[in-house]
């Protein structure tokens, strides 16, 4: 197998010592044993015992500490590399024994109606895994939880359960994250009914890159998954599969919901441009119809306003209001007539 013997060198041809935190947690049907701050060295001790062992790292940035564990557990050098760049998409890889996952997990903030995401990758052999997360995350809690019940299932099961216990609960987030930006695309069809504004696009463009990250989050995943249910029978239990066809249904149906948005999405798209042309035609059709009922006004008026030798007005006292008159008559004519023909 092929190992890392030297640290990846930063662009700046350094190596960040940033420090991380490793969690330990070891586990059979009849022992748990679990430690916050563990040392590598602990960790490494118990991977000597037959207990399931699954080491967590926060913090992978470009560290030190992450190369050190990449080399003791001969990760590859294309998995370490993928572990420091956090921006890969989901995948899953094989390495002889090892089996490694790059996952999306997604945060949706309500406040400031943005969805970010971040990565988290694992790799497992038959009686490890090691997950790497960029921060401090409380999605895990759940698999703890359920680790520390004896008798649960999980206790009597492989590291290949362990990883889809990781997967599960990354694939249920979305759910989570879905329902959150159903209520966000519901507040903005309501603004659709208010006037436009640059506002309104904006939130309808950051919907729309939302989607991506939705769509480049899940459609891997899907691929993951699937790759996952046909590993080889000495990677993957048979209970395993059935619980990851589950997960993988979930997937499916998770990508109809984002499909959904992207049309929802789209349609307010079209709906905002239509209102900005309905608003511009009428605005226009308004414009059009003073021009029009000023046209023969300005007529008459140009006209009597001609340097004539004779001025009407200067011998017949009622002919200033006459023509007054009649231009208020032609101007309440043409908006009868453009009424009847319902243009107002």
């Amino acid at each position: 197998m092929k190992s890392t013997e030297n640290p990846i060198p930063l662009q700046n041809g350094g190596v960040n010592s940033q420090r991380i935190r490793l969690s330990l947690i070891a586990y059979n049907q009849e022992e748990f044993f679990e430690k916050e701050n563990a040392s590598l060295e602990e960790c490494l001790e118990d991977i000597a015992t037959p207990r399931v062992t699954w080491i967590q790292v926060y913090g992978v940035s470009s560290s030190q500490e992450v190369v050190s564990i990449a080399k003791h557990f001969k990760l590859h050098t294309l998995v370490l590399e993928d572990i420091l760049h956090t921006t890969q998409r989901a995948k899953l890889d094989t390495y002889q024994e090892q089996v490694f996952i790059i996952s999306r997990l997604l945060h949706y903030s309500e406040k400031k109606a943005n969805l970010n995401d971040e990565q988290i990758s694992f790799v497992f052999g038959p009686q490890y895994l090691i997950s790497f997360v960029e921060k401090e995350e409380t999605i895990f809690l759940p698999i703890i939880d359920h680790i520390r019940q004896k008798g649960h299932r999980i206790r009597s099961l492989g590291t290949d359960y362990l990883a889809y216990s990781i997967l599960d609960v990354i694939v249920d987030s979305y759910f989570v994250v879905l329902e959150k930006v159903n209520i966000y695309l519901d507040q903005l069809e309501e603004q659709l009914n208010i006037p436009t504004s640059n506002r309104l696009i904006q939130n309808i463009q950051r919907a729309k890159h939302d989607m991506v990250i939705l769509r480049k989050a899940m459609w891997p995943m899907r691929d993951v998954v699937n790759r996952f249910l046909h590993l080889e029978e000495k990677a993957i239990h048979p209970t395993t599969q059935i619980f990851l066809r589950d997960v993988y249904d979930h997937i499916v149906q998770i990508i109809d919901i984002i499909e959904g948005f992207r049309d929802i999405v789209a349609g307010m798209m079209d709906i905002y441009l239509s209102n900005i042309n309905i608003r511009t035609n009428d605005i226009i059709k308004v414009l059009t119809m003073v021009s029009t009922i000023f046209v023969p006004l300005t007529f008459i008026t140009g006209f009597y306003g001609m340097n004539f030798e004779y001025f009407p007005e200067l011998h017949i006292h009622w002919f200033y209001p006459f023509v007054l008159f009649i231009m208020l008559t032609v101007a309440c004519s043409m908006l009868l007539f453009f009424r009847k023909k319902k243009w107002v």
